[in-house]
């Protein structure tokens, strides 16, 4: 089966590690052709020469703008016409329409459950560009319906693909994620902090997000590391991802001792998760609880928002609280960091559920839905 992968996210990212996860596997396959197409060149820093080989940017152009724009237009008269099946992610969702047979992979909707538009980001600080942007990223999303297959990350995913983007629930398909275990894996942690050039002794929180994304719920989770702080000594808030202004001004007014680490390699996120000794996911909603899952397979004990779907991806062993209830992070992170019974109680449960993931049985049942496409 020849096989067109579209993928417009770079590697680094939820939805490009998806991307170049599956590719990877697809290629392992007996009489199976991968190649992934992307709309515009991406930086594949860390991706192997061989893997290189069968990538094909459809276009040279680095205008963030018009790279993005003109996918809705006139990228896919780019593609050649001779592979079995197309996939491609929600965000190129205008390609279920446009190519057939395809496949849509959907993380998640939240895009048309946004009343505002899109955050500002590099390449689109102009509110009219934004704004621009914001709609297309919605009719394409709103396109998925037309594809022959959809896969869909989570149960919740499916639900709000079927009520939200008009989706016909019978071909759609939930299909979770996979995990890497050769590298999300329990690590001495002495050794691990000694990279990374973190105090050994420290109690170390770790939040992985994106400050700019509200959803993120960032204010909520440094109130509650205020008080963890205030409580307990010795202790460190490790964020992963960039700081904004607003985010800085929170974390001067309340003193709070955080230390950031920015634009990292998968590698050095898996070290990063054995660093620490509480993971905590604080979202208002996620399409996929995925940082709880990787931060389990690494040995780190997770607190977790008990947002919708959640439950469904990071399973019974994380401490789950309510969205915004600031006493319960706190208090849920304290439990974890000085109950020994309970830490040993949940490592080994959450190490068991991270288990159930894989890239080999994710790949295999995606390339079930390819030939229900081609049928």
């Amino acid at each position: 089966m020849d096989v067109a992968l579209i993928n417009n996210f770079p590697p680094g990212t939820g939805v490009g590690r998806y991307a170049f996860s599956v590719f990877r596997e697809l290629r392992k396959m007996k009489n199976m052709d991968c190649k992934m197409l992307c709309p515009y060149p991406l930086n594949l820093d860390g991706i192997d020469k061989n893997e290189k080989d069968d990538i094909i940017f459809l276009t040279k152009s680095k205008s963030f703008f018009i790279n993005r724009l003109s996918t809705y237009f006139y990228t896919h008269l780019k593609i050649p016409k001779n592979f079995d099946v197309y996939h491609a992610n929600q965000a190129l969702g205008i390609f279920g329409k446009q190519l057939h047979p395809s496949v849509i992979s959907v993380y998640d909707v939240i895009p048309l459950k946004r009343r505002e538009k899109l955050p500002k980001e590099a390449g689109l600080q102009s509110v009219m560009m934004r704004n621009i942007y914001s709609h297309f990223v919605k009719q394409s999303i709103y396109s998925i319906k037309y594809a022959d297959q959809v896969i869909c990350l989570a149960k919740m995913v499916q639900d709000e693909t079927v009520s939200l983007a008009g989706v016909d629930r019978e071909k759609t398909h939930v299909i979770n994620e996979g995990l890497d275990h050769n590298l999300f894996k329990p690590r001495d942690k002495e050794k691990i902090r000694k990279k990374l050039g973190l105090d050994a002794d420290k109690k170390i929180i770790l939040h992985v997000g994106n400050e700019r994304d509200p959803r993120k719920n960032i204010e909520t989770l440094l109130k509650a590391y205020h008080k963890v702080q205030k409580d307990l000594d010795n202790t460190l808030l490790v964020r992963i991802g960039f700081k904004t202004n607003e985010v800085a001004k929170i974390i001067d007014k309340l003193n709070l001792n955080v230390q950031y680490f920015t634009s990292i390699s998968d590698e050095m996120l898996s070290w990063v998760y054995n660093s620490a000794d509480v993971c905590v996911l604080s979202s208002l909603e996620e399409g996929t609880a995925w940082t709880p899952v990787e931060a389990m397979a690494s040995g780190c004990p997770s607190v977790v928002s008990n947002a919708p779907g959640h439950k469904d991806i990071a399973g019974e062993s994380p401490i789950y609280v309510d969205i915004m209830d600031v006493d319960g992070y706190a208090n849920a992170i304290k439990r974890l960091l000085t109950d020994k019974k309970l830490r040993d109680e949940l490592i080994p449960k959450g190490t068991k559920w991270s288990k159930t993931y894989s890239w080999d049985k994710c790949a295999k049942k995606i390339v079930g839905v390819y030939k229900k496409a081609t049928q």
